[in-house]
């Protein structure tokens, strides 16, 4: 599983949402069990993946951490299906939609098995261009939700070949979920672009630099 893809449209790598990091993992999983190609076999509301405690940590948890993986899927599971996600389109329309229409949890063979909401669905699935795409054990080390969202918008970026990016902090917010929250900018800075930039920089194969002109700009390198 660790080889995994895990393609998604720009459009909902650009998308806002709330999530935690476990629900985020999750998620991750089973969109990396899609084939997105656009000849792959046709996917429909009614498809489920199935994903094992067995193989989450092995991807997410290590020796010490791994006794949690059962009670963190559950958890997980449970307030996944609660999530709703806001899709931009065109001429200032917006998708507000679920990720997932389904949940089956199974305390007993230790597995979730999900089924995708189908007006997501387009944008997992049959993707011909305009799209991001990493290996799930890419992101493995990554413990916060928004280190996680950093690296997806930046895979997003540098797939677009834009090695800088500049970022109105507002649109920064939207995009990382976090709308509303932490208006101080010395908060927002603190507690999540400075941690998600470390984890970038410490975890992945990419350097992150931010110089602050009241928006945010990124520069970013490949090791």
């Amino acid at each position: 599983m660790e080889n995994n893809l895990v393609v998604q449209s720009n459009e909902l790598v650009l998308a806002a949402y709330t999530m935690t990091t476990k629900e985020k993992q999750l998620l991750l999983t089973c969109i990396s069990r899609i084939d997105s190609r656009p000849d792959a076999p046709n996917i429909t509301k009614q498809t489920k993946f199935t994903v094992t405690v067995e193989e989450v940590a092995k991807i997410f948890y290590n020796d010490s951490t791994k006794k949690n993986a059962f009670r963190d899927l559950e958890q997980a599971s449970n307030r996944l299906f609660d999530r709703e996600v806001l899709i931009a389109l065109e001429d200032n329309k917006t998708l507000r939609t679920r990720f997932v229409s389904g949940v089956l949890y199974d305390p007993n063979g230790e597995q979730i098995t999900i089924t995708f909401a189908e007006d997501v669905l387009p944008y997992l699935t049959q993707l011909k261009a305009n799209f991001t795409k990493y290996r799930l054990m890419e992101v493995s080390e990554l413990s916060s939700i928004h280190s996680i969202r950093l690296y997806e918008l930046i895979v997003c970026w540098v797939g677009q070949y834009q090695y800088t990016k500049a970022m109105n902090l507002d649109d920064f917010r939207y995009v990382m979920g976090i709308k509303g929250k932490y208006k101080q900018f010395g908060q927002l800075r603190e507690r999540v672009i400075d941690t998600a930039i470390d984890e970038v920089n410490e975890s992945t194969n990419y350097k992150v630099t931010v110089e602050y002109h009241k928006k945010v700009e990124a520069k970013v390198m490949r090791d």
